[in-house]
């Protein structure tokens, strides 16, 4: 009896044994003939963000004393009580989160939060509202040692903006401090980013030559859009047109750093002037990325139909003429 059970088992395992084996072929010859599982679409077309830009999710340090990590952007529900989100835009919810390192009681930093999707920087919406009161405004939040404060805020995009990049810059002021401390955390906005466009103007190489059409990138990294018009009163025209400004350095860029002056006819008759901003003069642009603006200004009618002119000039001098035409 001792015997037999002991063939049996004998036989059960070259059984198991030739299984195991078949198995295992089976999966290699499946793995030779099949491709790889496909990444997900996350983790395929959002390139790895320049050094200094911290993923979303991954904390980084301010000021020493504090780590401070912003979690990735989900869709929630517009609040009844939120304003100045433009109609038809996508609510988005970010938890932002502030932990004290220091070995003693201490004020949560006053922190401004600015977030630009997509490759050209447009800048999101940031809201308050019910479950949505946003990061303190002034220094009265008190965090013991060790212990982490979450700040729940409301972000909202347009519509198209689904599944594009989005850089958030955080403006970080230690308690103390009269320097802020730059801070910029990268991912992707969710939702399913749309084909990609054919090439157009605005993506092509910079535009050589001594004039750059409006639309194109200059070689010192500006691109002017075509001027848009609307109708205006009392002889003039309503437009505008965005501005975009590359900061092609490893280093945050502060402020746009660019005057327009917009010349009308052949006669370059100054129609206005405008310094832009993205907010106030020295909002940082993140390091190897671009940020625009839209900026806004009156036409005389006498100048539509017909040629303008925009002269910028950088901070340091440097001066570029685009050309267009008003229709």
């Amino acid at each position: 009896m001792r015997t037999l059970r002991t063939t049996t088992a004998l036989v059960a395992a070259a059984l198991l044994t030739a299984l195991t084996a078949g198995c295992g072929k089976d999966h290699e010859s499946r793995s030779a003939s099949e491709p790889a599982p496909a990444r997900s679409a996350a983790s395929s077309s959002t390139p790895a963000a320049p050094e200094g830009i911290a993923a979303f999710g991954t904390p980084a340090s301010a000021a020493g004393e504090w780590t401070v990590e912003l979690r990735a952007p989900e869709k929630t529900e517009l609040p009844a009580d939120a304003r100045s989100v433009p109609t038809g835009w996508t609510a988005l919810r970010t938890t932002m989160k502030f932990t004290n390192r220091a070995d003693r009681i201490a004020t949560l930093p006053r922190t401004v939060l600015t977030v630009r999707y997509g490759t050209e920087g447009r800048t999101a919406v940031v809201f308050t509202g019910a479950g949505l009161p946003g990061i303190p405004e002034r220094g009265t939040t008190k965090v013991k040692p060790g212990s982490t404060f979450a700040a729940e805020i409301g972000l909202a995009v347009p519509a198209q903006a689904a599944g594009e990049r989005a850089t958030a810059t955080a403006e970080v002021t230690k308690e103390g401090m009269a320097e802020a401390e730059d801070l910029f955390f990268e991912g992707t906005l969710p939702g399913q980013a749309a084909p990609t466009a054919p090439a157009s103007s605005s993506s092509q190489g910079p535009a050589a030559g001594a004039t750059v059409p409006l639309g194109a990138w200059s070689t010192s990294g500006l691109r002017l859009s075509p001027i848009s018009l609307t109708q205006g009163e009392a002889g003039g025209r309503r437009a505008e047109l965005e501005l975009s400004v590359a900061n092609k350095s490893a280093d945050p860029k502060k402020g746009m750093g660019v005057s327009l002056r917009i010349l009308t006819g052949d006669a370059l008759k100054e129609a206005a002037s405008i310094t832009p901003s993205l907010g106030y003069k020295d909002a940082p642009i993140a390091p190897n990325r671009t940020a625009t603006a839209t900026v806004r200004f009156t036409i005389p009618d006498s100048a539509v139909p017909g040629p303008v002119t925009v002269e910028a000039t950088a901070t340091g001098g440097t001066r570029t003429t685009f050309d267009g035409t008003l229709r």
